[in-house]
């Protein structure tokens, strides 16, 4: 009876040892598996960061290339002596001068967003004699029945060349074009840009200008256009060291212009650069 006893305890603890052993081995394989499981999560999530740092061109005449181009681009009208204001220097929007940054905002306007004062308007603007930066005077501009902007639509514009969380700065004066034909200066008693006349202008010089995108590159939230900006004689004139036929290429310089990507899927301007 004694030895039956002892068989059957020595068949349970058998039983048990092959019990702990399958439940360590099932652990283990487990484990193992959790193990393999990160790893490959941890392969895929660096996969997909390096895919999104690689390079990849983009068609230069894309609606995402062109828009982006043309809202920044330098030149106004290829062909001529209209450019933009920060021509010959490197430009980043984040320590950018106000003025600059809303004379692009300017290039933007047209009869889409543009209203007229009411008579009750006109009677709460002030209508003093104001100076630019350059001691030009300006006067509320009567004529073309009092043209504004709301507010709510130059922030939407400034917005869209600068990002979400740029702030509008509404002491700064917003010119239509480099000749200063309409400017447009903030009113707080109506909460409105308000058209004013400056007096401002000039005349091409001897050479005229044709901007091209050479590529555009886009990686890691970055999108890169790559531009060139030839000047061509307007006219026969001589320089300070050789003289230009009409037509003949007095320079040929490379820019590059950068945008990331924000939070809202759209892209905001930060830099102009000149290539070295």
């Amino acid at each position: 009876m004694e030895e039956k006893r002892k068989g059957k305890g020595l068949v349970i603890l058998v039983i048990l040892l092959v019990v702990v052993v399958l439940g360590l081995v099932g652990y283990i394989c487990y484990d193992k598996g959790l193990i393999l499981s990160k790893k490959s999560q941890v392969e895929n999530k660096n996969e997909k960061v390096v895919n999104t740092e690689k390079e990849e061109e983009l068609d230069i005449n894309s609606r995402l290339v062109q828009e982006l181009y043309n809202r920044v681009s330098t030149i106004e009208d290829n062909g001529t002596c209209r450019y933009g204001y920060y021509l010959s220097d490197d430009f980043y929007v984040e320590n950018g001068e106000e003025d600059t940054k809303m004379r692009l905002v300017g290039r933007q306007l047209g009869r889409e967003g543009r209203t007229y004062l009411s008579d009750d308007e006109k009677l709460k603007v002030d209508k003093e004699i104001k100076e630019d930066s350059d001691g030009v005077s300006m006067y509320y501009y009567l004529s073309d029945k009092g043209a504004t902007y709301s507010k709510e639509y130059i922030e939407k514009i400034y917005k869209i060349f600068y990002g979400v969380d740029a702030k509008l700065n509404t002491s700064v004066k917003v010119y239509m074009d480099y000749y200063n034909v309409e400017v447009y200066i903030y009113n707080s008693a109506i909460d409105k840009y308000v058209l004013y006349n400056g007096e401002g202008g000039g005349t091409c010089g001897p050479v005229v200008y044709d901007a091209s995108i050479t590529k555009a590159i886009v990686a890691n939230n970055s999108l890169k256009i790559y531009e060139s900006i030839k000047s061509k004689a307007a006219g026969d004139f001589i320089g300070e060291d050789k003289e230009y036929k009409q037509g003949d290429i007095t320079s040929d310089e490379k820019y590059v212009y950068t945008f990331k990507l924000d939070d809202d899927g759209m892209y905001s301007f930060v830099s102009r650069i000149k290539e070295k």
